[in-house]
């Protein structure tokens, strides 16, 4: 290393002498360069490269405002059907999910079920009841002010017109008084003719069910919800067919009050249905594509309307703009530089290298050194405290439990319960069999001793360590508990709708330490965590 580290100054010395000698040899020997070619060549080229924006600004192709599920969450609204009273007091009598299509900068529109915002006739007079309208002598209802009105966020709402119903398709075609800024309108994916034979999504395709997390009604929840709040059912499509003369996508994602009216999307996050109440068998089913963009159409609405070949050219045209970069003409010298100045700059640079490499390498090796005797250090303490808080009693072996069926479909895993549910790895416990505290699920009152780290919770029953399988809105790895020397931590697997401590949402990677009495919420399930 000493041998190296004298040989620098010198290897310094010679490309500093060397280098002056090669540039004025340059100098000397290199030709002029043609400058009005090259600017003539750029002008051509800037020519050019200008006709060829302007023909791609006459091809207008549209495009999707959103690229993936998440971002469709915030094409989805809540549409509300209101009574106003002598008051002007505004009150929910029926809401449910709808989505938004159209131009921010023109007209926005929004698509729902017509059974969202209409009431049968047991509806009408159980609702006129409550709101305390009084029938006429002549047995109908004395005049009352129903608006249809849809969230922007919280509750602030933007007025709406009806412009269409279908009771045969329990469809709705609604136009906003203004735009929400906030909001963005989806684009509906459908095929190139309108028509079924080309459409370009396929049996087996995954499938995402948007809407709100509960369904709205007058008396038992008259809630206000935002984008933040949508809520998602996964799938796969089932079977393109017609019911009733009607195409439809048949699919396997979960459809109820809360999402009925709401968008069927692709992993794209663009629209290709819109799913209702109507069931085949066991599926769900929604109102095709083909179908919405025909009632579109028909009324002569301005929407976002996508085809294969308008992603096709889209991709096309984003890897065809390019500017080639002009190229200055290669100036050849007339003469060769002395080999004998080549020769010297070769060594040093090498050997400039070979000292540079050695003092990495050395520096390396030794911060690699001390490192491992820390890491060693630090585990070796970890130990030691590890030690000494099970000697303290503050971690205590796991008691044998005996597997339960509960009433609600939750378990710890190892043996199946009556209900359904599965107990994963019953008398097992993980590395230190220590207890850190326990679940209590507030639905059925049931306790669930945390007896490993990682505990993993759940709907995935070969996966987790309590399964909860009798609740869609958990994912299948939700959230794991950790138990760690300060304490016992839960952190969120990235799931579907998120992980909640004491009303504030945990961040994966992010893990939050838990306290005795805190309320866990994962999704829309509450427990209560002890020590």
């Amino acid at each position: 290393m000493k041998k190296l580290l004298k040989l620098l100054p010198i290897a310094l010395a010679l490309m500093i002498f060397v280098n002056p000698i090669i540039a004025v040899a340059s100098e000397e020997e290199t030709e002029e360069i043609d400058i009005e070619s090259v600017l003539e060549g750029s002008a051509d080229s800037g020519n050019s490269a200008d006709s060829e924006e302007e023909e791609e600004e006459d091809k207008e192709v549209p495009t999707s405002n959103v690229s993936d599920v998440d971002g469709a969450r915030n094409g989805v609204v809540q549409v509300n059907y209101v009574y106003i009273d002598d008051n002007e007091d505004v009150h929910i009598v029926k809401g449910g999910t709808g989505f938004l299509i159209g131009y921010e900068d023109k007209t926005e529109y929004v698509i729902t079920c017509a059974s969202n915002i209409t009431l049968g006739k047991d509806e009408k007079a159980n609702a006129y009841k409550y709101l305390g309208i009084k029938k006429k002598k002549d047995g109908e209802y004395e005049n009352a002010k129903f608006e249809v009105q849809v969230v922007a966020e919280s509750d602030v709402t933007v007025d709406a017109t009806i412009l269409t119903t279908s009771s045969e398709l329990d469809l709705t075609v609604i136009k906003l008084s203004q735009p929400i800024h906030t909001r963005t309108p989806l684009a509906i994916y459908t095929s190139s003719d309108g028509k079924t034979g080309d459409l370009p999504y396929a049996v087996a395709d995954k499938v995402y069910a948007l809407g709100l997390p509960d369904a709205v009604i007058y008396k038992d929840n008259e809630k206000y919800y935002s984008n933040d709040r949508v809520a998602m059912s996964t799938g796969d499509i089932v079977n393109l067919t017609s019911i009733n003369d009607i195409q439809r996508i048949q699919h396997d994602a979960e459809v109820g009050t809360n999402n009925c009216g709401g968008p069927l999307v692709n992993a794209d996050g663009n629209v290709i249905g819109m799913n209702n109440l109507e069931k085949d068998g066991t599926y769900s089913c929604a109102i095709d594509s083909t179908v919405l963009i025909k009632v579109l159409d028909a009324l002569g609405l301005e929407y976002i309307k996508l085809t294969k070949d308008d992603l096709a050219a889209t991709e096309e045209a984003s890897t065809a703009i390019s500017v080639e970069p002009v190229t200055p003409p290669t100036v050849q010298p007339e003469k060769k530089i002395s080999l004998l100045l080549i020769i010297p700059i070769i060594l040093c640079v090498v050997l400039f290298i070979v000292v540079i490499a050695y003092i990495v390498k050395t520096t390396l090796d030794k911060k690699k050194l001390n490192d491992n005797q820390s890491k060693a250090k630090k585990e070796k303490e970890i130990e030691k405290q590890q030690v000494r808080s099970f000697a303290s009693g503050k971690m205590a072996h796991a008691p044998e439990k005996k597997s339960t069926s509960g009433s609600m479909g939750t378990s710890v895993l190892g043996a199946i319960g009556g209900d359904g549910t599965t107990v994963l790895g019953s008398g097992e416990m993980n590395k230190a069999n220590i207890i850190s505290g326990s679940l209590i699920r507030k639905s059925n009152k049931k306790n669930e001793l945390i007896s490993k780290s990682p505990f993993i919770i759940g709907k995935d029953a070969l996966h987790v360590d309590f399964c909860i399988n009798d609740n869609g809105a958990i994912s299948r790895m939700h959230a794991k508990i950790i138990s760690k020397v300060d304490g016992v931590y839960i952190d969120d697997c990235n799931s579907t709708n998120g992980t909640v401590v004491n009303g504030k949402r945990v961040i994966e990677g992010n893990p939050v330490k838990l306290s005795d009495g805190d309320t866990i919420v994962l999704a829309d399930e509450e427990f209560e965590y002890r020590i």
